[in-house]
């Protein structure tokens, strides 16, 4: 079982990949400060990621 301190840092981390996404931070980067090896990895630290790529297929599109 997680400690509490344990969810409270990947709920922190979540937010920190999720919030540089969000701002435009190409995901290589947010890779780099995670300190991740492979983006597949920071990808599912990003809430919604899949959901965010697609809403923003679809603005772009639109524009």
């Amino acid at each position: 079982m997680r400690s509490l301190y344990s969810q409270n840092g990947d709920c922190i981390r979540r937010t920190f990949a999720s919030r540089l996404f969000a701002a435009g931070m190409p995901l290589a980067e947010i890779s780099v400060y995670m300190g991740h090896e492979d983006i597949e990895t920071t990808k599912g630290y990003i809430y919604n990621y899949y959901e965010i790529e697609q809403n923003s297929s679809y603005m772009n599109k639109a524009l």
